[in-house]
């Protein structure tokens, strides 16, 4: 039986609401979210899925124009540019490989990812992410050089797995820039890693919203419902974040939202494996 229409509506709220203000304050779409608990509520997967990412693209577009409004300079555009490149064709990769690869293998290859990223983000391996990151390329000479060329295909390559998880896990990519940006590319502070990732997630995650509702993927009233106060508290977070959030608390809630991400990822295939063993006779 279905939840009374003032019960459901108010679900929803709460879901838009905490979608968009994990959105706002770690650089994500929000789909992380939004994805699994429409699924558990009893969405069909793969419609939780693009309903999911037609939330996060103007979810991300509210807070890189409250990030524009307070702290600019947190968006390194020549970044996001590359980010965005590469997501354009990640997107359309995904959109390909939806039918075509194995949902377990891509589940749990990306947890581990995810996991990797997060304890990375929480201070194991010897390194944080309080202030300015290293990275591996974090060198950035004056003037043109292969070494800044390869932070460019690093940005680009980036943007390729973001754009593929936006298509196929209903994300904005942000689990994978972020990261990427603090510990392959370099010379971000989570501050601007974070809103990097939201000013390219916009191009991103717009493509992977126009390859999931060409699939007939999404709930538009869903959407409708999901979407006002997502965006709300997506600039509320924005603004939390840029005046009273530490650097290096926020590296911390990356590192414990992506464990938890990467927990949300898996626990379906995981789900399936128990339940395959359990049949056997």
């Amino acid at each position: 039986m279905s939840p009374p229409p003032a019960q459901r509506r108010t679900f929803l709220w709460a879901l838009g609401a905490l979608s968009g203000f994990v959105s706002g304050l770690l650089g994500v779409g929000g789909g992380l979210v939004t994805g699994p608990v429409l699924s558990a509520a009893g969405v069909p997967f793969q419609r939780a899925i693009g309903t999911a990412v037609a939330v996060v693209v103007p979810v991300a577009l509210v807070g890189v124009v409250t990030e524009i409004l307070t702290r600019p300079e947190n968006l390194v555009w020549w970044a996001a540019l590359f980010l965005a490149l590469g997501g354009q064709c990640g997107a359309v990769l995904g959109g390909r490989l939806w039918n075509r690869l194995p949902e377990r293998a891509l589940r749990l290859l990306y947890a581990l990812l995810l996991v990797y990223a997060g304890l990375r983000s929480l201070g194991a391996f010897g390194y944080g992410a309080g202030g300015v990151a290293g990275g591996l390329l974090a060198a950035d000479p004056a003037g043109f050089d292969l070494h800044t060329a390869a932070r460019w295909g690093a940005c680009a390559a980036l943007g390729v797995l973001a754009g593929m998880s936006s298509t196929l896990f209903g994300i904005g990519g942000g689990v994978v820039t972020v990261p990427g940006l603090l510990f392959l590319t370099g010379g971000f502070t989570p501050h601007a890693a974070t809103g990097t990732s939201l000013l390219a997630m916009v191009p991103t995650a717009a493509r992977s919203y126009r390859i999931a509702r060409r699939q007939g993927r999404i709930d538009v009233k869903l959407v409708r419902q999901l979407l006002p106060l997502a965006a709300l508290a997506a600039a509320a977070a924005v603004i939390l974040r840029n005046v009273w959030l530490a650097p290096a608390l926020l590296a911390r809630l990356f590192g414990v939202f992506l464990i938890v991400a990467a927990a949300q990822v898996a626990a379906p295939a995981l789900r399936r494996k128990r339940s395959a063993a359990a049949a056997r006779p």
